[in-house]
């Protein structure tokens, strides 16, 4: 659009030369389209650097994304969630979900919803979870989550 406009603007000056001697038509219109080039271009910029530096969403949207996991049917917790942009109009989300039910099956459904919820509410497209039954759960990075003695089994860390 703006490559058209400023053709147009190009155009519009040479007539005004050509027929009315206006010289200072090319004066005006190249400064009107150097001025809308660089508006464009600092328009542009915040979103570029966001883009390029991987951004992530700012601390309010990351706690409603949180919430959000945290509320989905079939999730007892969520933890250890990373979102980030992989490029203007697609975000990824990684994220450790504690399943209500420990069956694959339960798990899958919960992954569904999720990622359904995910799109519609926070523009996601694409997002990775991984189940953290309490067998290999960190309870460090789950406040609040109890894992028992007898359910961790051949690995060597305290509780």
């Amino acid at each position: 659009m703006s490559d058209a406009l400023a053709s147009a603007g190009v155009i519009v000056a040479g007539v005004l030369i050509l027929r009315y001697e206006l010289y200072i038509a090319d004066l005006t219109i190249t400064v009107v389209i150097g001025d809308f080039v660089i508006w464009q271009g600092v328009t542009l910029l915040p979103r570029t650097v966001r883009l390029l530096m991987g951004a992530v969403p700012d601390e309010s949207e990351f706690d409603r994304i949180v919430s959000d996991l945290r509320d989905a049917e079939g999730v007892a917790d969520v933890h250890h969630v990373q979102v980030w942009s992989i490029s203007e109009h697609y975000r990824a989300l990684e994220a450790h979900v504690v399943p209500a039910e420990s069956s694959l099956q339960a798990f899958e459904d919960v992954k569904a919803r999720a990622r359904g919820m995910l799109e519609t509410r926070h523009a996601i497209t694409h997002a990775t979870f991984e189940a953290c039954l309490a067998a290999n759960c960190d309870p460090v990075m789950v406040p609040g989550h109890q894992v028992e003695k007898n359910q961790c089994q051949d690995h060597d860390h305290d509780h």
